[in-house]
């Protein structure tokens, strides 16, 4: 219950409006809370004469007791007693009804002491713990925001997305559950940090209301700013509009993701935070610009007045996450040392590093976990003949629409260590460097996850599936896979020099053992997506091996029949994929009847 303390009752807090991250006036406040705030009296003042009624009682209950104890001394005084037993016996009727009424009242109080956010148990938690899970709550609707978002862009108009986006974030809806909550997530300034400054800023009443908020309530904590008018953005802000807002925040920049609708607008960024910024203090950036409308070299991101400042500058020492899209630095600038994540995307050829810049590079990063290149190419230098770099560190390579003498240039540059995830993307045919090159890289390293979204040559797919011996999971997207892939990881092995039996003639049977196993021993998860595949060669491979987890989806998926068997093709090939696979998912396949 509410504990109520003894002089003038004081009115409830100022109430706010939930649907709104932005606190309102002292003035609203007091015309929002008028009526409750008269309630709160008047039952505060009836819960004042109740329990000084009740004192009165109990006082009066006392002297009662003590008179009924007194020896009477007369009869007259014998009569009296009597009556005020009587009077007592229904007094008792009368504190029965009382006391269902207090009761009644009670539960009443008490179940609306129930519906209190304040008072929840999760409110008991100290102010850090409970600040603790906030800064958790943010984090994870940051991460599943960022994945919806790249959604939408490889998908297109889809409104479910859109709907889920627009959505309020959960910071300010922490800050709309009750006073509570918002006092104390106003007053962590880290759960503001992240600055959003794009389309939905601008569609607010007031331009930017609220990525202004949010500056005003980080109050000096990193900032991790996102400035995007690209898209449908570019109709309504541009960068000239929001630069004068970040006016005394550069020195806080920690991350700078700028998807800008022109390269002026990027050089005008770059510039306010190289002239109002602090060295040392920015970790991240992220520079991507549209396709630019006119043939010609990608542009420098810094503006010409400013290129001397990359070579020597402590603003670009402390990058350690750095993504180019559409624009470049200079590849033997301190934005390229000691970097964590690399990706580079969309740099025409003529500016591209050359073989020997990108070597630098890589030895420039020892500790590098990402590298992703995505429509660019290596350029040939004055020297070629390098050794693989030992990468110690990598993690995630992605290679999207390289082209082929740019991944043969690059491929025989890396020697990663730790268990890998590759990602390959961008091809319809090989006339097989590509495929030699992967072999020789797959044979120096640890793949774990393999994702191919490109040809393989099937002659040379024996030979790099005998490289894959730590491979878990493989993922074939948007391919006609050939009957060569199913038939060779279904019935080839290896022998125990890593030799791999691949035609299954006399001599192989002669050199096979007991040590021999299936190519690619450790597969666990095979997924295919958006693939044309036999459906006798997947039963084959089903009934061949046992594949833990298998995922189609999106499949076209032929087999020999006539259209009328096709119901009954269906369902035995259903049957068998259940029958084999532990973990089995098909999701919108198609079935072609040949």
């Amino acid at each position: 219950m509410l504990q109520l303390r003894g002089g003038n009752p004081r009115p409830l807090s100022s109430s706010f409006r939930p649907a709104s991250s932005i606190a309102p006036s002292e003035s609203t406040d007091r015309t929002e809370t008028l009526h409750r705030t008269r309630v709160l009296e008047q039952w505060t003042i009836a819960r004042f004469a109740l329990q000084r009624a009740t004192q009165n009682y109990v006082l009066a209950c006392d002297a009662i007791e003590a008179d009924c104890k007194r020896s009477s001394t007369s009869f007259l005084d014998e009569c009296a007693l009597e009556e005020t037993f009587v009077a007592i016996n229904a007094e008792l009727a009368s504190l029965v009804m009382d006391e269902q009424r207090l009761w009644k009242a009670r539960a009443a109080l008490k179940g609306l002491r129930n519906r209190s956010s304040i008072l929840s148990p999760v409110n008991l938690l100290p102010p850090e713990v409970l600040t603790d899970i906030f800064l958790k709550a943010v984090d994870a609707d940051r991460v599943n925001r960022d994945a919806l978002a790249r959604r939408l862009l490889e998908q297109g108009d889809n409104q479910a997305i859109k709907a889920r986006l627009k959505r309020p974030d959960i910071a300010t809806v922490i800050s709309s559950v009750n006073i509570y909550w918002r006092r104390l997530s106003v007053r962590t300034r880290e759960l503001w940090s992240h600055i959003d400054m794009g389309e939905n800023g601008a569609r607010t009443d007031t331009p930017f209301a609220k990525a202004k908020l949010w500056l005003e309530r980080s109050r000096g904590s990193p900032l991790y700013l996102t400035i995007n008018t690209t898209g449908s953005a570019a109709k309504i802000i541009d960068a000239w509009g929001i630069l004068p807002l970040l006016l005394g925040h550069e020195t806080h920049f920690r991350s700078l993701d700028l998807a800008l609708n022109t390269i002026d607008e990027v050089h005008a960024a770059l510039a306010r935070w190289l002239n109002e910024g602090a060295p040392n203090s920015l970790s991240s950036l992220t520079i991507s610009i549209p396709w630019a409308t006119k043939p010609g070299d990608s542009p420098h991101a810094l503006p010409p007045g400013l290129l001397h400042r990359e070579q020597r500058d402590a603003f670009f020492e402390p990058i350690r996450t750095l993504d180019l899209d559409g624009t470049y630095l200079s590849w033997s600038g301190p934005a390229f040392r000691n970097l964590v994540d690399l990706r580079l995307s969309r740099i025409s050829d003529r500016v591209c590093p050359t073989v020997e810049q990108f070597v630098g590079i890589l030895n420039g990063s020892p500790t590098l976990r990402t590298l992703w290149l995505r429509r660019m190419n290596l350029r040939i230098g004055r020297r070629l003949n390098f050794a693989p770099v030992k990468m110690k560190n990598l993690q995630i390579l992605g290679l999207e629409h390289v082209e082929p003498q740019g991944l043969c240039l690059l491929l025989p540059l890396l020697a990663p260590q730790p268990e890998l995830y590759v990602k390959l993307e961008g091809y319809a045919r090989d006339p097989g460097e590509v495929g030699e090159a992967l072999t020789d890289l797959f044979a120096r390293s640890k793949v774990e996850k393999l994702h191919f979204s490109t040809f393989i040559n099937p002659a040379q797919l024996p030979r790099m599936l005998v490289r894959l011996q730590h491979l878990r999971t493989f993922t074939w997207q948007g391919l006609n896979i050939g009957d060569e892939f199913f038939e060779t990881i279904a019935h080839n092995s290896t022998t125990a020099d890593g030799q791999s039996n691949v035609n299954d003639n006399a001599e192989g049977d002669e050199n096979a053992n007991t040590g021999t196993a299936y190519l690619c021993p450790n597969l666990h998860t095979l997924d295919l997506q958006g693939c044309s595949i036999s459906a006798a060669a997947l039963r084959e491979l089903v009934t061949n091996r046992v594949v833990p987890k298998l995922t189609i989806a999106g499949c076209h998926i032929s087999v020999d029949g006539t259209s009328d068997d096709a119901p009954r093709l269906m369902e035995d090939l259903e049957k068998c994929l259940n029958d084999s696979v532990p973990d089995l998912l098909l999701s919108e396949n198609s079935l072609i009847v040949d």
